[in-house]
């Protein structure tokens, strides 16, 4: 929502593409009874953008060169496909991540539905209002989003247990 934001302010053309995903790609951020509770599928947004006279979906802005860094790292003999820890890629070791005048993607082989494409967020959440439903849920805020959070900040080697304590005085 904020890079349409951006990119409108910037007078450049852009949509929303919303997909379902399959829940994989929470594997490794979730312990097995928060897996086991979450959803199936999970709604997924990326932007598309107007460059050049064609669209170009922009979707693996989510995951920055850190993370991805770090979590390479975890598995270093690892490449090729790769499901978990956020991402869904066929390539782990040169994922389509960085903005080269074509589509980026981080997530997108994880997609296992096409919703449509939507000209801001107020059309797709008009179109399917349990996406935001799902998102103000008690399991979302309280165990589904903590656990996620926890964890990625674990993978980046940031918010441990000392350093929120310190963050809190």
């Amino acid at each position: 929502m904020l890079l349409m934001a951006l990119l409108r302010s910037l007078a450049i053309p852009c949509r929303l593409q919303a997909d379902m995903v399959d829940k994989v790609v929470h594997r490794g951020l979730l312990g097995p009874l928060a897996f086991k509770l979450s959803p199936a599928v999970l709604y997924h947004n990326e932007v598309q953008l107007l460059y050049n006279s064609r669209w170009l979906s922009l979707e693996g802005y989510t995951v920055d060169h850190s993370y991805l860094s770090k979590l390479q790292a975890m598995f270093p003999n690892y490449s090729g496909s790769f499901y978990g820890y956020g991402i869904a890629v066929l390539n782990f070791r040169n994922p389509q991540t960085k903005w080269e005048e074509a589509s980026t993607s981080i997530q997108g082989k994880a997609v296992v539905r096409q919703l449509g494409m939507f000209n801001d967020p107020d059309a797709f959440y008009e179109a399917y209002p349990q996406a935001l439903m799902r998102t103000q849920s008690l399991f979302y805020r309280k165990l589904l989003m903590p656990c996620l959070n926890k964890r990625i900040a674990a993978v980046r080697g940031t918010g441990g247990c000392l350093e929120q304590r310190l963050k809190r005085g």
